[in-house]
């Protein structure tokens, strides 16, 4: 629809689907009023249209909230187009309130000023995305990358204390996320080892201890790997802290290695200051990508390459393969996190039987096995497998 409202700044709010209906309706007739309606009942909003209309402003990503994200006071041009627009929007809306076929629930909450006023409520704002951000970091801090940043909708709420063992490699990565938090001396990092040993896990973790203090996450998959530097240098512009995340770095296409080697060091256009490129690799996968013969061992010229890739992570940590001894370990105390009802010796013995048929005594299995038992004792049914 055209911009009906003379929105500038939050010029975004006119091209929503639902408000946009809701504008046509107040100007037209029946037929629109209705067209409203079918648009707000989609949406779920239909008990409560206004806060619906607050959080469209809220996490709408314009020049006023930018600058507030980064701490940077908005032009007298921009905050009076702003204050304009939200005088317009809070008019519109609650002159459509008096109207008793709209149920809009008029009722400004922080950070908007409670009386609707405009002035107050930009001051308001001011606090609010200097705090929390703006546009879609607002409600989100992992993302993937295809060709703009997008959100996550359910990512992992994986928390350190469910990842059992490998304590110092947990320490030695929070420490570097605390550095990196605080703007101190940190490196780009390199999980390795066998897989299911918990890097990926202890990586999400992390972010959900730290994503409160403004840490997000970026995924990047393999064919945007190459992009590694031009993906950096954007969100260099960006308030936030980001991980930028290559996770089972395979090595598949060799051709990606100069453009990962590139981005870690020594490149022209260096990681901005505010991301940090964190990978994890399987061992065994990258020697059978990277073999030449049947035996699956590695060229000189290969085994070189992915020498001098290690060398660019200042930090490298290594999941080893984790023992019997540490496998049953891991059963116990997850078994007592889910308040598994068994008896220790038969406890061992199922889980050895599980490590058995699955060939793996990884903690992935060993979680698998106590969610398997935990929903067998909840239904009240045999345990066999």
């Amino acid at each position: 629809m055209d911009n009906k409202l003379n929105l500038t700044v939050l010029k975004n709010i006119a091209e929503d689907n639902v408000f946009s209906a809701f504008v046509q309706s107040c100007e037209s007739g029946e037929q629109d009023f209705y067209n409203f309606l079918n648009c707000l009942y989609d949406s779920g909003a239909e008990q409560d249209f206004w806060r619906y209309t607050e959080r469209l402003i809220l996490t709408d990503d314009n020049a006023f909230s930018r600058r507030c994200a980064q701490k940077k006071p908005p032009s007298e041009y921009v905050r009076a187009a702003y204050i304009s627009d939200l005088k317009t929007i809070f008019k519109l809306v609650k002159s459509a309130e008096t109207k008793n076929k709209y149920n809009i629930n008029y009722s400004p909450s922080y950070p908007f000023d409670k009386s609707g006023d405009a002035q107050k409520s930009y001051e308001n704002l001011i606090n609010f995305y200097s705090e929390n951000g703006y546009g879609i970091f607002i409600e989100n801090f992992a993302f993937n990358y295809t060709d703009k940043l997008v959100p996550i909708s359910t990512p992992s709420k994986t928390s350190l204390s469910q990842l059992k063992n490998y304590e110092i490699q947990k320490e030695k990565i929070e420490n570097n996320i605390i550095n990196f938090m605080n703007d101190l001396p940190c490196s780009n990092m390199l999980l390795y080892g066998c897989s299911g040993t918990g890097k990926s896990s202890t990586i999400h973790a992390i972010l959900n201890k730290y994503a409160k203090f403004g840490l997000k996450l970026v995924e990047i998959n393999g064919n945007n790997i190459v992009k590694i530097s031009e993906i950096s240098q954007k969100l260099s512009l960006i308030p936030f802290k980001f991980i930028l995340f290559l996770d089972d770095l395979t090595l598949a296409d060799s051709n990606d290695l100069p453009y990962i080697k590139s981005s870690i060091e020594g490149s022209v256009s260096a990681t901005a200051d505010n991301v940090m490129i964190v990978a994890t690799a399987d061992e065994k996968r990258i020697i059978n990508n990277c073999s030449t013969n049947n035996d699956f061992t590695m060229s000189d010229e290969c085994s070189a390459e992915i020498k001098s890739l290690w060398d660019r992570f200042g930090i490298t940590v290594e999941f080893s393969a984790c023992g019997k001894n540490d496998y049953i370990s891991i059963v116990k105390q997850l078994a007592e996190d889910y308040k598994i009802n068994c008896k220790e010796r038969e406890l061992t013995a199922l889980a050895e039987r599980w490590a058995a048929i699955k060939n793996d005594t990884s903690p992935r299995r060993a979680k698998q096995f106590i969610e398997f038992l935990y929903s067998s004792q909840k239904r009240g049914v045999k345990i066999d497998f």
